[in-house]
């Protein structure tokens, strides 16, 4: 076989030389990305900028991993690129909703309620309902927890 190579023309020979070398570049230059989901994950950030797909993948990766407000910056990103994304605006509203920033939850979930995905639309109205009416519940109780505290302070002055 070896034999049967080095007979080939010259030409030949250099074709089959730069195609194999553009291989083992591809291998060693890629291999590093597939180490773990981490890496090819940003490898993908790194390659596709402009994919809102990117920024949500990776902001799904950062929540897992406990990193709400880094999570929160990726799909801020993605939803530069495709401002009316359903699943970016669910998902930013979901980890506002557990940060405790109820009222900018509830602008995201409105935006996501607006613009339901293709696809099993039924079901993403009942998950994106209950969190609309968990964010609405939230929202109800720190306004009462206000109106006490102001009405606590309005007695503590009457009685000084």
């Amino acid at each position: 076989m070896i034999r049967e190579i080095l007979n080939l023309p010259p030409t030949t020979l250099v074709l089959f030389l730069v195609i194999f070398l553009y291989y083992l570049y591809k291998l060693i230059a890629y291999l590093p990305a597939y180490k773990n989901i981490d890496t090819y994950v940003d490898f993908h950030l790194h390659n596709y900028p402009e994919s809102p797909i990117c920024y949500l993948w990776k902001g799904d990766r950062e929540r897992r991993a406990g990193r709400l407000w880094t999570a929160l910056d990726y799909w801020r990103r993605g939803l530069m690129l495709r401002k009316e994304d359903f699943r970016l605006n669910f998902n930013c509203a979901s980890v506002l909703n557990d940060l405790g920033h109820y009222s900018t939850a509830k602008a995201f979930i409105e935006v996501a309620a607006a613009n339901p995905p293709l696809g099993n639309v039924r079901r993403a109205n009942e998950v994106m309902n209950h969190l609309r009416n968990i964010i609405l519940e939230n929202l109800r109780r720190r306004e009462l927890y206000i109106r006490k505290e102001e009405e606590k302070k309005k007695l503590d002055g009457q009685k000084k």
